[in-house]
């Protein structure tokens, strides 16, 4: 954000002073007047012996009317703020360029990808923005790119301070914890972004995953059901019921515990037929 714009919402008047002129020792007070000089609020004598390059703007005789001083106060505030905001304007067109800027270096769009210029010209917008979250959240994107996951963390908390519902947000700050090694943290995560948004494949797969790694295959199946209820077609998720259920890779304890089960009840079966055979 501009100098001239705090954060709290004040605005400043950086252009607006007052001096008021003592008359030397022994002398009577002059009679003085407000003048507009260049964007400043200054008090000059009426004999015009106080330099002032703009001095026929405005007269007030303040010592004939002293509710002078408020319609000079809310003269400089109306100068000062109509500067500012045309100011303001012409910031936000400037991040909007040095966002799309970076964007280019980031992806590569129209010129090589180069992640070292799209993270300054990122660091750029935040700091004439310091609200920008797509900013910061492009930051962490590139910081988890280069395993810098300390950095990642900050700027992905950095984008859920600017917006709690932001379950994106929670879902890639629970992988980037998840590679730090602090599982409980990013289940944490992961499960904050299935409650902001329901549909958010991504962070079943992940939730799922990682309760896969711990050997809990069928709270990670449900799971991943779940998931496909309100995404069918994620393809990450079917991909880890198919390794789930054995289509894929290992199978899984409960399809071993039917298989067991019915090689049992075959055998009793068995056995129960021969023997009934063997007693007639």
């Amino acid at each position: 954000m501009p100098a001239s714009y705090p954060s709290g919402g004040r605005i400043l008047c950086p252009g607006f002073w007052i001096r008021l002129e003592e008359p030397p020792a022994g002398e009577a007070r002059r009679h003085t007047q407000a003048v507009w000089v260049g964007g400043r609020t200054n008090f000059a004598s009426l004999d015009g012996t106080m330099l002032r390059p703009f001095f026929s703007h405005v007269h007030l005789p303040i010592h004939r009317f002293p509710w002078c001083w408020v319609l000079v106060f809310f003269w400089g505030l109306w100068g000062t703020g109509t500067g500012n905001a045309q100011s303001l304007r012409g910031t936000q067109a400037e991040v909007k360029q040095l966002f799309e800027d970076a964007q280019r270096y980031h992806l590569g769009i129209d010129r090589p990808v180069d992640l070292p210029r799209a993270y300054q010209l990122y660091q750029e917008v935040v700091k004439r923005d310091s609200r920008h979250r797509d900013a910061y959240y492009n930051l962490a994107h590139i910081c988890v790119t280069r395993k810098r996951y300390n950095l990642a963390v900050k700027f992905y908390r950095r984008v859920i301070g600017l917006d709690p519902e932001d379950a994106d947000a929670y879902n890639n700050l629970g992988t980037v914890l998840d590679r730090q090694g602090k599982p409980d943290q990013a289940r944490k995560m992961y499960e904050q972004a299935i409650r902001l948004k329901r549909d958010l494949g991504i962070a079943y797969h992940n939730l799922a995953y990682l309760i896969l790694e711990e050997g809990d295959e069928d709270r990670a199946l449900r799971i991943v059901e779940e998931g496909l209820k309100v995404s069918p077609d994620h393809p990450e998720l079917v991909m880890l019921r198919s390794r789930i259920m054995g289509h894929t890779g290992k199978i899984s304890n409960v399809t071993i515990g039917v298989v067991v089960c019915a090689f049992v009840g075959v055998l009793v079966v068995y056995h129960f037929l021969v023997a009934k055979s063997s007693g007639v």
